[in-house]
């Protein structure tokens, strides 16, 4: 065996020996904060940028403590100006967007690029990014409705007329164009009110309780952001056609 080899083997075991001990120190500093704090639900304890400084996922909260006892609830800011506590909850909600409740959302389109929208009828926002949306030929979009009632007192309403809609998908344009705004919807059934009530609970349990919200190719965008959507809707159709291209034979 030449010596160049041996190196690399001896560097090799001393790094796993050096991530094994780091995931054993993690472990058992979470083993204390978990008897300091018996009542709190750690979904994820993992080590923060800052030395010494965990970083907490509890219930879709981000938390920041130390085996000292001391917790900082608050966001973590890069020295690039990056909001790592908001990276953190957008990649757990990311995580979790497969497992989002169908109970309450239509699917529109069926074009190669998938988008998934949290929508309130009645949030003007929403209704000019569903406008922007509607003129995207290419998407797929699965949209899941969030009424905030207790500004929006119609949204409920609105969200079960396209839900039982025929035609939920020009129902929803329909509403989306103000079709409603001046004709009260029908009344909601108790089994309506209740699928609708529920999908919203499951919503929030997962962190989502703002509208708009979109999420593109694993990136979350809050509001009716029309140029970064357009920017990153740009760069998934370039990726798609360079693809196509390679997997066309000469």
């Amino acid at each position: 065996m030449s010596v160049p080899y041996r190196t690399m083997i001896v560097a090799a075991m001393l790094l796993l020996n050096s991530v094994s001990q780091a995931s054993a120190d993690t472990a058992s500093d979470r083993e204390i904060f978990t008897r300091r704090f018996p009542n709190l639900t750690i979904d994820r304890f993992e080590p923060s940028p800052i030395p010494g400084l965990y970083q907490i996922t509890s219930q879709h909260q981000i938390l920041y403590a130390s085996t000292s006892g001391h917790m900082l609830i608050g966001d973590l800011w890069s020295p690039e100006g990056e909001n790592l506590s908001a990276r953190s909850r957008d990649r757990l909600l990311i995580t979790q967007v497969d497992s989002l409740s169908s109970s309450a959302s239509i699917t529109i389109g069926t074009g190669p690029l998938s988008v998934i929208e949290i929508s309130d009828p009645d949030c003007p926002h929403c209704r000019i990014l569903d406008r922007f949306l509607d003129q995207q030929e290419d998407l797929k979009r699965t949209i899941h409705y969030l009424p905030h009632t207790s500004i929006h007192p119609q949204a409920l309403q609105k969200v079960a007329h396209i839900l039982r809609a025929q035609d939920p998908v020009a129902a929803h344009k329909a509403v989306m164009n103000g079709a409603l705004d001046s004709t009260p919807p029908s009344p909601v059934s108790q089994e309506e009110r209740e699928r609708i009530e529920e999908a919203v609970k499951a919503l929030i349990a997962k962190g989502i309780n703002a509208t708009p919200i979109l999420i593109v190719d694993g990136q979350i965008i809050r509001g009716a952001d029309l140029p970064r959507i357009t920017s990153l809707l740009t760069t998934l159709r370039s990726q798609q056609k360079q693809t196509t291209r390679k997997g066309v034979s000469p």
